[in-house]
């Protein structure tokens, strides 16, 4: 990605060059020419981007100028204004600045496969590369190309345009490089991930690499229940067609009980069992001599991870499934999950990770006290992160900072920030669990990020035992 924004930056700078070279009418003519080919050459290396149409007017415009006579009032006001959109465009939309890679595994590799009927990708820490080494191909963003954006524009009902920008974002990982050798006989643990409603196995992939680079394998899945923005559907001829997001009818908003709640509950029930399908395919590429996962991973280290209604489908699994050894609930979306599953408790370790946004839904802060207060287990944790908001587990924020923190779609928490924050609590809770290291110190990594707040003020955690955030009431996001 470090290329690609010096290449665009390089391109705005040429253009405001020649944009003052137009304006000069003594310029010499042979640097003239020297910019329009230097500019003519940047322009066949970089990544042509919607938001920088106006710069694309403006280079035409200035060439023209360059090389004419024209009345220099109405070409100062069209060069103005096509400035102007092009900033306002390039500030809206900059390119993503994926947070690099910075724990204990520098590389990381990833390989999509088609596992369990079930599009998934897979992170894992990867050899440093050599002078030997073939070209490294880094991850695209995108796995569903231009689908994704037409998912996206028909669950968040806004123009699929507006996330036309994802194609523009390649990841630090780099695709099918070797998986590095484990650093004990046990193997690499593996974490489960599943995506939120309206998400894909794309929309977290920053967790994904960071986590990997912690030493977990991620395995990240593309859910097929009609929740996720679009699925990749593949016939028994190798035929693809792309599913997109299911919306609900009318008469679900006006009744969850009888409507909503059956149609959200059974969508749960496929979810957890593609989860359970997931896992049955870890076994099953360890057992296979022609994986590079070979071996290689450790079985009884199986840990999951999602985010809301992800959530909610990794807390019903592990109830259902003896293999999981911990789970990762962030923003765990209360509602759709069977009643003896909130009312119990869960039994392993789970770790709660809650945004501001959700600690102030009173309602589901009192479901949620229940379930956490039924639990057995003595590492039962529950942490908020201040000033964030429910969309801020995701990669969206990186896309449009200032647009989703002035549409509420993400805190004034900063977006890179915040994903920082959630992967090394996340990875630091799982570890003693996965047989990876030791227990973390909650003080340490309280003084390190002060946004983190411990939620759990008592082991009764009667309601009264949250501390709250002074903010607005919650409203519905993404």
């Amino acid at each position: 990605m470090e290329h690609v924004r010096a290449i665009e930056v390089g391109l705005v700078v040429l253009t405001a060059a020649q944009s003052v070279l137009a304006q000069v009418e003594s310029a010499a003519e042979v640097g003239r020419y020297i910019i329009t080919v230097v500019l003519v050459g940047v322009l066949a290396f970089h990544v042509a981007r919607g938001v920088l149409v106006p710069g694309y007017a403006l280079m035409i415009l200035n060439t023209v100028l360059l090389f004419g006579s024209f009345s220099v009032k109405y070409i100062v006001i069209a060069q103005a204004l096509l400035w102007v959109c092009l900033a306002l465009g390039v500030y809206l939309f900059p390119l993503p600045a994926f947070p690099k890679i910075t724990s204990t595994y520098l590389n990381v590799g990833c390989v999509t496969e088609r596992l369990e009927d079930l599009d998934v990708r897979i992170f894992y820490p990867s050899p440093a590369p050599t002078t030997s080494s073939s070209k490294r191909v880094f991850l695209p963003y995108l796995h569903h190309g231009k689908h994704l954006a037409i998912g996206l524009s028909i669950f968040a009902k806004i123009p699929a345009f507006i996330f036309s920008h994802f194609k523009n974002a390649w990841l630090h990982a780099v695709v099918d490089v070797p998986l590095l050798p484990p650093p004990s006989a046990n193997g690499w643990p593996v974490i489960v991930f599943s995506h939120g409603l309206g998400g894909t196995l794309e929309m977290y992939a920053v967790l994904h690499e960071q986590l990997a680079s912690q030493g977990y394998v991620v395995f990240a899945l593309n859910h097929n229940d009609g929740s996720s923005s679009v699925n990749r559907l593949v016939d028994s001829t190798g035929r693809v067609t792309y599913d997109y997001y299911h919306p609900l009818p009318p008469e679900a908003a006006k009744d969850w009980d009888n409507v909503e709640y059956k149609i959200r509950n059974s969508q749960l029930q496929q979810r957890v069992a593609n989860v359970q399908s997931m896992i049955n395919a870890v076994e099953m590429v360890q057992a296979d001599s022609t994986s590079v996962f070979y071996q290689k991973l450790n079985l009884d280290g199986i840990g999951l991870v999602g985010h809301s209604f992800g959530g909610a489908t990794v807390m019903t699994a592990a109830t259902r499934d003896d293999r999981v050894k911990a789970v990762v609930a962030m923003d765990v979306w209360m509602a759709p999950l069977d009643k003896d599953v909130v009312l119990e408790g869960p039994r392993l370790p789970v770790f709660h990770l809650i945004s501001e946004q959700w600690v102030n839904w009173t309602t589901h802060m009192e479901t949620l006290s229940k379930n956490v207060s039924a639990a057995t287990h003595p590492d039962t944790q529950l942490y908020s992160i201040k000033d964030s908001r429910h969309n801020n587990f995701s990669d969206l924020g990186l896309f449009s900072p200032k647009i989703s923190q002035l549409a509420r779609a993400a805190g004034k928490i900063d977006v890179t920030y915040v994903l920082e924050v959630i992967a090394d609590v996340t990875g630091a809770y799982l570890k003693p669990h996965l047989d990876l290291g030791d227990a973390p110190s909650w003080t340490k990594l309280e003084a390190k990020y002060p946004e983190l707040s411990n939620m759990r003020q008592r082991t009764d955690m009667s309601t009264d035992g949250y501390q709250t955030f002074a903010s607005p009431k919650h409203t519905a996001s993404l």
